[in-house]
């Protein structure tokens, strides 16, 4: 009986040694993670210009211009997409995409989706959007130029976009199902960007559209030689 007591102990005192063991290892592997990750330098933003044959002075932790343009012209585009049915995909844009806007422009968006559904605008209708490019204008916003971009404040700039619009209208009468074109256009679209990084998960550039300048929407007349 004594012995058997005595067996029972050590086991016991075996437990709790191995066990003891175990949590100074796991304590170890996670003050040496603590401290790798306090040592680890945080992330630097770095954009590069779009033009590099040249080289380029990068400075870490700068926005820089052609960057906002890009970002402006690359979230419209995405936004006014629709491929199939503007009805559905205007609203899941809005939803999608909504971590690189602000709440401004999501409101400002929803109510532009709400007046074209009481105009029946969008049930079937298809849009692509593109920039024009080096189109023969002056001064011209078809891509990356220095006056294309304006800062307004310390992290608050405005955009011009020179864009190509064409949108379509899906119909299911008679035997022809293609969808016919509506409109082919070509504007300027002045946007508000702002720098507010708060949500750099899903939104790492810190970026985001804040305001459509509707009223000061430009028609471009180009000459088709």
């Amino acid at each position: 009986m004594f012995k058997n007591r005595m067996k029972d102990a050590s086991s016991h005192i075996n437990t709790l040694r191995f066990g003891l063991i175990g949590v100074s290892i796991l304590v170890v592997v996670l003050l040496i993670i603590v401290l790798v990750q306090a040592q680890t330098p945080p992330a630097q933003r770095l954009s590069l210009p779009p033009d590099l044959r040249y080289g380029a002075q990068v400075t870490a932790g700068e926005i820089n211009p052609w960057e906002v343009y890009a970002f402006a012209g690359t979230i419209n585009q995405l936004v006014h997409t629709w491929n199939s049915n503007a009805q559905e995909e205007y609203s899941d844009n809005l939803g999608r995409y909504s971590a690189l806007m602000t709440r401004r422009y999501i409101t400002q968006k929803y109510s532009d989706y709400q007046e074209r559904l009481k105009r029946n605008e969008l049930q079937g209708r298809q849009r692509v959007v593109a920039p024009m490019g080096g189109y023969t204008a002056e001064n011209h916003c078809g891509f990356y130029h220095r006056d294309c971009v304006q800062v307004l404040s310390p992290g608050r700039w405005q955009v011009w976009l020179d864009v190509n619009i064409k949108d379509y209208q899906r119909t299911t009468r008679g035997n022809n199902q293609a969808p016919f074109l509506l409109r082919d256009i070509n504007v300027r679209v002045p946007i508000i960007v702002i720098y507010e990084p708060d949500n750099t998960e899903f939104n790492p550039w810190g970026l985001k559209l804040d305001y459509e300048a509707v009223n000061e929407i430009t028609t471009i007349q180009v000459d088709k030689k």
